[in-house]
């Protein structure tokens, strides 16, 4: 049995609203048949609607939440080449504001500066030096042979004085969007190795400013029965 909990937002849409109010358990068969019947909900009333993970602290024994989805004019937009064309922001688009405002400075990036004064120990003046494109970090199971895997936002490394006195691999977050299950596990297992951030950006108040919250992933080990999916790097190497 696959449950899902119909939130506030996805009652926007008539059709799920009628299987009942904000909070309420739907069950299906297994997800095809949840994520079919999202589809139908979407297609037949006014706002669309998606499945969305719960956050690994979610206390609640459910498989996902029905949330609102509004992206129809993502490609079909209102308007005219006149007069301008409006779409509405899409849920990627929303997202990569926050990696944006994080990644835009190559050197010395403002939040993980900031992060990297207010945290180092010692004298001296750091400087982070950003990378935006780092490798994906996997682990296997030699079990099962299942894959997780999580592809960091950024990476960066932090010296003082030339010398390098930390490195860092970040998950950017606009808003409360929140990590899937198999990703924060494999950032858990990675901050055994590396320090491990979860940046959240507020970007309410642009283009005025913006405010960052980081949180320290805190790290687990990953158990024997999982192994890094590629056995000849190690995690250093991928800085």
């Amino acid at each position: 049995m696959y449950r899902v909990v119909l939130t506030d937002s996805a009652t926007e849409n008539e059709i799920a609203a009628a299987r009942g109010g904000p909070g309420a358990l739907l069950e299906y068969e297994d997800r095809e048949a949840a994520a079919a019947a999202a589809k139908r909900y979407s297609d037949d009333g006014e706002m669309a609607v998606r499945l969305q993970a719960p956050s690994p602290q979610d206390p609640r024994d459910v498989d996902a939440y029905l949330v609102s989805n509004p992206e129809r004019r993502v490609r079909q937009p209102t308007g005219t080449l006149d007069d301008g064309l409006s779409f509405e922001t899409s849920a990627t688009q929303y997202g990569a504001l926050g990696e944006a405002l994080l990644t835009s400075h190559a050197q010395d990036p403002p939040v993980l500066l900031a992060y990297a004064r207010r945290t180092m120990e010692g004298d001296g003046e750091p400087a982070v030096q950003l990378d935006a494109d780092p490798a994906p970090i996997s682990y296997r199971s030699h079990e099962t042979d299942e894959t997780v895997s999580w592809v960091p936002d950024c990476a960066a490394t932090v010296t003082v004085d030339g010398a390098i006195e930390r490195r860092l691999l970040c998950e950017v977050k606009t808003g409360n969007g929140s990590t899937e299950r198999d990703q924060r596990r494999v950032m858990e297992w990675a901050a055994t190795e590396r320090e491990v951030l979860l940046v959240r950006l507020d970007v309410d108040d642009l283009p005025d400013d913006y405010t960052a919250r980081i949180q320290t992933i805190d790290a687990e080990e990953p158990g024997e029965e999982w192994i890094r999916g590629d056995p000849d790097r190690t995690l250093g190497e991928f800085q």
